[in-house]
């Protein structure tokens, strides 16, 4: 399965960008209107204005199994200087937001692994879990994130919405 499809890439080399899920069925997106800060979930900055791609998963990539049923997946992807950033979005205050965060995380990278032939330094892989609503998070939360490390064998795990390039 190719997760990197033409039709859900986009790229820019802003020095500031947001990304945004209106959580309205549609992909996730790039944003680089500063006057709507609002509806960023993540921040990026991007001091050396490097030419960024973006590849939006979710609501973007077909990813059904065998049966048919659609497999979860985080928003989107993405990629600069041969790192792979995967990212996943949120805008919750209370809930299981983090665990099925770390779910969506965890199925795409390995879909993605997958799709590579298992041909993918693991070295190369962020994962980052941004909620805008619940930046800091508790250190209970740190067992978790421990959890999806061992896991998924990525050491570069992110729980903050500010993606510094």
């Amino acid at each position: 399965m190719n997760l990197l499809k033409d039709e859900c890439k986009s790229s820019l080399t802003d020095l500031l960008f947001g990304i945004c899920d209106d959580d309205d069925n549609n992909p996730a997106y790039l944003n680089t209107d500063s006057t709507d800060k609002v509806k960023w979930i993540a921040t990026v900055t991007n001091p050396q204005c490097l030419n960024i791609a973006f590849w939006a998963i979710d609501n973007c990539v077909d990813c059904s199994d065998e049966q048919g049923n659609q497999v979860t997946r985080c928003d989107g992807i993405l990629h600069y200087r041969d790192i792979y950033h995967f990212v996943e979005l949120k805008a919750r205050k209370k809930g299981s937001w983090m665990s099925k965060g770390f779910k969506q995380l965890r199925a795409t990278i390995y879909l993605f692994i997958e799709s590579q032939n298992g041909q993918v330094d693991r070295k190369k892989i962020i994962a980052q879990l941004s909620n805008s609503l619940k930046p800091c998070t508790h250190v209970i939360k740190q067992q978790q994130l421990a959890l999806f490390k061992d896991e998924v064998g990525i050491k570069n795990v992110k729980l903050n919405p500010l993606i510094s390039i």
